[in-house]
């Protein structure tokens, strides 16, 4: 017995000694990690980059704002999520693979130009709030895939992957975003346009629910279908190029009193363009000059889902179906010409049945022809106006289309009543 107790105690001392040596080579294998970081905390919770070098012209610097990356230079745009993510990665987990001080380089004759550091190819500085680190990047080494940078406090050169200086050169194009805008369809609430060219015009539409309502020039339903692709084609919308140094008068570009001003509204933000001059571009590509309201960088954008549906967006997106009713929820449909009607009536059978009166006033009833009748039902449903006249007709306009005494009047029974008023043939 006792030596079964010894066993197990001595296997149980195993154990513990087997768990304190994991657990001691995991905290060393952590620490080693963390002595080849080139950074520490300076590289947590960044909101600021400047990336400077003789072959990026201005320099390139990146804002957090609101949670949301900014270039703010050479132009104001916001960035590029992924570009400036790489970047963030980049630095957060740089990693040293070697490193020797200036003072042993020197000691040994050479200097910073040997490592391509008295002028180096870039610079990068980051930082959060006040604080600030800086690195520089020189030339790449002899052997391997590897660069040398100047560490911040500037006694030390490193060598590291070229990671991270292959992230700072990505062309200015890929650092900055291409959308125009960034307003997702599901968290739009408003769609607003004030048009100045040819006709004024002040076009506004709400989300309610699932559907969308003109505001503004009219009360009126939108067509939800037509509108959310005017939205989704607004968020692919891509700018074309961006003007350099761009005139302080807006007037050249047809900015100075916009043609057009679209605004996408959400909850928490909203987001605006200035549209101005047409015009045609060296490869004949029909373009407008455009800008946003929260800066003065101008640029380029396509004509096409500008001329195609907001030029005339009170037309163009609104619901044309005007008669809707639920099939079987319907009772009665009533059709009177002049002083004569047929009423079409569904029994508790579910056929329908023809009451019509003649002129000794009996009711004569007959069976309804089944197919003429779904053609009748389909073709109400599927009823789609042409285009619309008037918003807001006088009694005049109304006599003069016919509505005083219209061709036919149609009543729907049964769920929500609906009447339906045919005037003249136009």
């Amino acid at each position: 017995m006792r030596k079964q107790l010894t066993v197990i105690l001595i296997l149980l001392n195993l154990v513990v000694l087997a768990v304190f040596y994991l657990f001691e080579k995991v905290d060393k294998d952590d620490q080693s990690d963390t002595n080849r970081k080139v950074f520490g905390e300076e590289a947590i919770d960044i909101d600021y980059i400047r990336i400077s070098g003789k072959s990026l012209g201005a320099d390139r610097v990146l804002k957090e704002v609101e949670n949301t990356w900014v270039l703010t230079s050479p132009i104001e745009w916001p960035a590029n999520y992924f570009a400036v993510s790489r970047i963030l990665h980049q630095i957060t987990f740089l990693e040293k693979e070697t490193s020797f001080s200036v003072d042993e380089i020197e000691a040994a004759g050479r200097d910073l130009a040997s490592y391509g550091l008295e002028e180096p190819q870039l610079k990068l500085e980051f930082g959060k709030g006040i604080a600030r680190t800086s690195i520089e990047i020189g030339s790449s080494t002899e052997v391997g895939n590897r660069v040398y940078i100047l560490s911040p406090d500037r006694e030390e050169i490193i060598v590291i992957e070229r990671g991270l200086f292959e992230s700072l050169l990505v062309n200015l194009g890929n650092l900055r975003s291409q959308s125009v805008f960034d307003i997702p369809l599901f968290e739009v609430q408003t769609l607003s346009l004030l048009k100045s060219y040819p006709t004024p015009l002040r076009v506004r539409i709400s989300r309610t629910d699932e559907n969308w309502n003109f505001e503004i020039p009219f009360q009126a339903r939108a067509d939800r279908a037509e509108v959310e692709t005017v939205i989704n084609g607004l968020n692919s919308l891509s700018v074309q190029d961006f003007v350099p140094n761009p005139e302080p008068d807006l007037n050249v570009y047809g900015l100075a009193s916009p043609q057009m001003r679209l605004t996408l509204e959400a909850e928490d933000k909203r987001h605006t363009i200035l549209v101005g001059d047409k015009f045609e571009s060296p490869e004949g590509d029909f373009l407008y000059y455009a800008k946003g309201s929260e800066n003065d960088t101008v640029f380029m954008i396509p004509v096409l889902l500008f001329d195609q549906r907001l030029n005339n967006a009170q037309e163009e997106l609104r619901e044309r179906r005007f008669v809707e009713f639920e099939p079987n929820a319907l009772s009665t449909i009533e059709i009177t010409q002049s002083d004569r009607t047929v009423s079409l009536q569904k029994l508790e059978t579910g056929a329908w049945q023809v009451l019509r009166r003649e002129d000794d006033g009996t009711i004569m009833a007959s069976s309804a022809d089944t197919k003429i009748l779904a053609q009748l039902v389909g073709t109400l449903i599927t009823l789609k106006a042409q285009n619309f006249v008037s918003d807001a007709p006088s009694k005049a306009d109304l006599e003069n289309y016919g509505f005083t005494d219209p061709q036919r009047v149609i009543e729907l029974k049964g769920g929500s009543p609906l009447k339906l008023i045919i005037g003249d043939l136009v």
